[in-house]
């Protein structure tokens, strides 16, 4: 079977797997979203594994998959852990009339589109600014 992939460098890609997955028997059932997952990961990592569906995949999933990070959303416990910061000095440094406002700082955004969903913030965002901080402090 055949499978599509579309990311923002190419419009559609198509790959031919034939092969079971080493582990697996080509008989295995596995749900949609596993096999979306296994099927990604197969046109990443250039695996000649046997693919169950025909799928099109969102912009940057297999960019994702290559490099070894796929993208997370983390909530604020999540960030406030990650970064080592409380909460009142994070939303300060978003704060565009904060005295210690940083344009830098990742944005957040919402997950529905209630005013009530909560906010995320993209994991590899909240590691580039923190990386940047750290590069900027060595500079000075």
């Amino acid at each position: 079977m055949k499978y599509a992939v579309s990311n923002h460098r190419t419009p559609s890609l198509a790959a031919t797997c034939s092969q079971p997955m080493a582990g697996t028997s080509s008989r295995s059932a596995i749900g949609p979203r596993n096999a979306t997952l296994r099927a990604a990961l197969e046109l990443a990592t250039g695996s000649n594994a046997s693919c169950t569906t025909t799928q099109q995949f969102p912009i940057g999933i297999i960019d994702e998959l290559q490099q070894g990070f796929p993208r997370r959303a983390l909530r604020l416990p999540s960030v406030l852990d990650l970064v080592g910061c409380g909460r009142s000095h994070w939303y300060a440094l978003q704060n565009t009339r904060s005295a210690c406002h940083d344009p830098e700082a990742p944005k957040p955004f919402k997950l529905g589109n209630s005013p009530l969903s909560p906010s995320v913030w993209w994991e590899h965002e909240v590691l580039a600014y923190l990386e940047a901080r750290a590069s900027a402090r060595r500079t000075h």
